[in-house]
């Protein structure tokens, strides 16, 4: 919205002039790290028909985009909360990472994510990484509240990505898509469940593995009025063992036309 100027201009509505390239842009280094859980927890936050996949294991990570080709060449930050977990429904029954919170650095992005893809998107300022040699440290706040810090610590470069021990194999990110009803508290327009089924950039470039590790004090209503009861269900999963971490140095990825709509 609003419709009524036209469809809105993003990145699956691109000007004729503009010929995308999804395999050189745009431009993401991508900090992960994933961590043993507790499977109560997560579970209680899936939405309905959806079970926890393999061992709970939490990824978090932040995603730096340069040359962003639907924004004319610039760039946000994300960072991404998720865990696997198996959506079975009527007629699909498929095994993916469950996207249970995506901030955005860029409200474009989220407006659009949300509406026209179900991606569970909400607003931060999430500044580029701050590296001193092989340190890069890495924060995410609300209007002035820092929600979350994290830092990586490099040590070597491999070839392909490490397996993460006891993740369930996991394919895409699933979503769940829920737009209220107007004038009926409670009431949804839609819920459904959307699934992607690219997850990774297209073309890795460099990989690199070390230490990693983050913090999210505890958030008051004050301090985030209308994300704290997410911030801090986060915050509040047990970290038993930090399994991996890495950062990820690629090009290129798919501009989401191919979501899907599962039954």
């Amino acid at each position: 919205m609003p419709t009524h100027f036209g469809q809105v201009s993003g990145a699956r509505n691109l000007p004729a002039h503009v010929k995308p390239d999804h395999t050189k842009f745009p431009e993401t280094t991508r900090f992960s790290i994933h961590f043993l859980s507790d499977a109560a927890q997560l579970e209680e936050q899936l939405p309905p028909g959806f079970e926890l996949a393999g061992d709970p294991i939490v990824t978090l990570y932040f995603s730096t985009m340069k040359g962003i080709q639907w924004l004319a060449g610039r760039g946000y930050n994300v960072l991404s909360y998720s865990f696997p977990a198996t959506f079975r429904g009527r007629q699909d029954t498929i095994t993916g990472h469950f996207k249970a919170a995506l901030w955005e650095a860029l409200p474009d992005a989220c407006i659009s994510g949300r509406e026209d893809l179900g991606f569970p998107k909400l607003w931060a300022d999430i500044p580029d990484p701050r590296v001193m040699g092989n340190v890069h440290h890495y924060e995410a706040s609300w209007l002035g509240f820092k929600f979350i810090q994290a830092e990586f610590r490099a040590e070597d470069a491999v070839a392909t990505l490490p397996a993460v021990r006891g993740q369930a194999k996991a394919v895409g990110t699933l979503n769940y898509k829920y737009i209220p009803k107007t004038g009926h508290r409670g009431e949804a327009d839609v819920a459904c469940v959307t699934y992607w089924p690219q997850f990774e950039s297209q073309n890795v470039e460099k990989i690199l593995i070390g230490k990693g590790s983050f913090r999210m004090p505890e958030a008051s209503w004050e301090d985030l009025p209308t994300m704290h009861h997410v911030v801090n269900r986060i915050g509040k999963l047990p970290v038993r063992e930090i399994l991996s971490s890495t950062l990820v140095f690629g090009r290129g990825q798919g501009d989401v036309a191919n979501m899907q709509i599962l039954a």
